[in-house]
């Protein structure tokens, strides 16, 4: 179509003339389109969800989507960004290697200060102050009261979910016997809205949609980041398919590399494709299954931008 080339074309010019990435973001309507997997999208030979002149991301054409809250502020850059990482691995469930996930990540956010020729320590440029609370085999109690009590404008799970009959699944612990207990998108949504959390990550197997599912309820009812995205969440990041243990810790480690240093979320996400697509081959795409949702009055900072 000539005229959406003439368009794509202008506004190109116009970020590349201001110095900025021009922000590309899909609303979809219709499961046969929202289920194709656009991240693949190239420019040439170059996927475009993998640079840092276009950023990528998603939003739902849909009457029942929330606006972003009027309480929901953004902190000063030189305030703590808080992340509540979740971890759960039920007894009844495959073994995943959340440790190592959460070890990573701690090490990723703290790392230890190197040292120059001379003995003294080398300063990293400013970067946001990320403080890390990891959760660890929690129930429904004990993720609510978390939630409830710690200020929160991340969360950051990683264990397993799936398609549910009410926005899908988050599987947590039962306290009592250490088996499976869920927690549905749609509690789920409720319980991050209601405590002001600004993006949710869920690192875990098909919380964002699922290809080959055929089921009489229909898509939008079992997906875990639609129920999010129709409560409100200004962001969400969730996978399209089933992701391997060392895929998904890559994945925290460079996502959050990232958000260290202050960018929209969109940007830092293309920035964490890209880095997966060049630590392992190209041609299982690992790179493209995270997809990311962001409402369109969320510009994308989870702090104030850097002075």
């Amino acid at each position: 179509d000539k005229a959406l080339r003439d368009s794509w074309l202008a506004a190109q010019g116009v970020a590349q003339n201001r110095r900025s990435p021009l922000r590309l973001r899909l609303g979809l309507k219709g499961e046969k389109l929202e289920k194709l997997p656009w991240e693949v999208l190239h420019a040439g030979d170059r996927p475009l969800g993998t640079g840092t002149d276009v950023t990528f991301s998603r939003y739902h054409l849909d009457q029942r989507q929330g606006h972003d809250r009027p309480g929901a502020t953004v902190p000063n850059f030189d305030q703590p960004l808080r992340v509540l990482m979740v971890i759960a691995a039920p007894n009844d469930q495959d073994r995943l290697e959340l440790a190592r996930e959460a070890k990573q990540l701690k090490s990723e956010l703290h790392p230890v200060p190197m040292r120059s020729g001379n003995g003294y320590d080398i300063l990293p440029k400013k970067q946001l102050d990320v403080q890390l609370t990891v959760l660890e085999q929690p129930g429904r109690s004990e993720l609510t009261q978390a939630l409830e009590h710690g200020q929160y404008q991340v969360l950051h799970y990683a264990g397993h979910s799936n398609l549910g009959n009410a926005g899908g699944d988050l599987y947590l612990v039962s306290r009592q016997t250490g088996l499976t207990e869920r927690i549905s998108g749609e509690d789920l949504a409720g319980l991050l809205s209601n405590n002001g959390v600004k993006l949710a990550v869920l690192n875990s197997c098909r919380g964002a949609y699922a290809q080959n599912t055929d089921t009489e309820l229909g898509w939008h009812e079992q997906n875990l980041a639609q129920a999010l995205v129709n409560r409100g969440i200004p962001g969400v990041i969730a996978m399209a398919e089933r992701i391997p243990d060392d895929v998904a810790i890559k994945f925290t480690q460079f996502f959050y590399r990232n958000l260290k240093q202050g960018s929209p979320i969109d940007l830092c996400l293309n920035r964490t494709r890209q880095s997966l697509l060049s630590s392992h081959n190209s041609q299982y795409n690992y790179w493209a299954l995270p997809i990311l949702y962001m409402q369109p009055g969320f510009d994308g900072y989870l702090a104030s931008k850097p002075g």
